[in-house]
């Protein structure tokens, strides 16, 4: 009990006992949180419609807009509404094409609606997207086959008992023809390496930051305060070069990956993710020393949601759907499924990014220069273990 009650006095173990329980707080209020928006909030995701067929196919596509439990918009052109698809702005776009109520008149002929998944989104999106197109389509075939068309072929100057008899046909008439962008190869694990690889670089970018923040707190007063700074961003630089490359070199391995350029533009983007991680996180290694973590560790959970990884921003909560305008996260996650599936926006996410690195590393340089070397901690094993702890 002598023993116990010496070892319970000890710094590290206090701090390792509080982690423990703060571990439980943040992660299940976080992700509770944060993942009760699916499925709720799937109807917040973004349908575009686009209308080739003028205004014979407008009652039609007024009835489909009806049909969908998501927020639609009317788009004029194809070729818009795949841009913002690929750019994953919107998440599945639907195409009327010339000529459609034309054939919904010809009997024994199949009518098809074209529908554009990017499957470059996550797992949850792009499964729903092809889901709803073959249930929207037996949806539209049995409530506007007989209750909306016989009177919009009507209209277009058929027989009225032509115009029954192929409305009769329409519930076996209409069939989607689902287009593919970005595809993903088969399997989870591929559909959420964007996230995997984000994650494994942020992760290491914490511990890192906090193992030499604590260390640069300790030598700048022996080593001088500016050498000392500039040699433990050295560091960074070299550890954000290498370590991304043994994390995508061993997907690669396990997966078969992807050919040498889209290798090296992976590489590189975590790269500059991890050094923005360093950067962020070193701040608060730098404020609140041996407790950066419980400000470190509750941003990086509010990060694995916001990072649209697992749902888009359009379902996040409020909280997350702010955070993700400037988390490190969600801009190499979305740059990855660009890069590696196809896409638009690689170079804003990178771009954003950058920014992010470099004001980060600008606030680290402000905060060094502004803390006295009195205030600095011994660089001794047992302080760098603790920050790990």
């Amino acid at each position: 009990m002598q023993t116990f009650k010496r070892l319970i006095k000890i710094p590290a173990i206090r701090n390792a006992i509080i982690m423990a329980f703060f571990y439980q707080i943040m992660f299940i209020a976080i992700f509770m949180y944060g993942y009760g928006a699916v499925p709720k909030n799937i109807d917040k995701l973004e349908v575009a419609i686009v209308n080739q067929d003028g205004k014979a196919g407008q009652s039609m596509i007024d009835g489909i807009k009806g049909e969908l439990p998501f927020k639609t918009v009317e788009e004029s052109s194809l070729k818009e509404a795949k841009e913002k698809l690929n750019n994953r702005d919107v998440h599945l776009v639907i195409s009327m094409p010339e000529g459609f109520m034309d054939s919904l008149k010809k009997q024994g002929k199949k009518s098809e609606l074209d529908f554009y998944v990017n499957e470059a989104n996550p797992p949850l999106v792009a499964q729903s997207m092809e889901q709803v197109a073959t249930e929207m389509t037996t949806s539209v075939n049995k409530e506007l086959g007989i209750k909306g068309t016989e009177g919009t072929l009507a209209s277009l100057h058929m027989p009225a008992d032509q115009a029954k008899q192929l409305a009769a046909e329409l519930p076996n008439k209409l069939q989607p023809n689902i287009h593919r962008t970005a595809t993903v190869p088969d399997g989870l694990n591929n559909q959420m390496a964007p996230f995997f690889l984000t994650m494994v670089s942020y992760i290491g970018a914490m511990i890192f930051s906090m193992v030499t923040g604590n260390v640069l707190l300790g030598v700048k007063q022996h080593f001088g305060k500016w050498k000392s700074f500039w040699s433990i961003h050295v560091m960074s630089v070299l550890v954000s070069l290498i370590s991304p490359a043994i994390g995508v070199l061993v997907y690669y391995a396990i997966t078969g990956g992807f050919d040498g350029g889209v290798f090296v533009k992976v590489w590189l983007t975590h790269s500059i993710e991890m050094f923005a991680a360093i950067e962020f996180m070193s701040i608060f290694a730098l404020l609140f020393r041996s407790h950066a973590m419980y400000v470190n560790l509750p941003i990086m959970l509010v990060q694995t949601i916001a990072s649209g990884a697992m749902m888009t921003t359009a379902m996040m909560p409020g909280m997350f759907k702010a955070f993700s305008y400037v988390s490190i996260m969600f801009y190499s996650v979305q740059a990855d499924y660009s890069m590696m599936y196809g896409g638009g926006g690689v170079a804003e996410h990178l771009l954003k990014l950058a920014l992010i690195a470099l004001v980060s590393f600008g606030l680290v340089a402000l905060i060094h220069q502004l803390l006295p070397n009195k205030q600095a901690a011994k660089p001794d094993a047992s302080a760098a273990n603790s920050q790990v702890v």
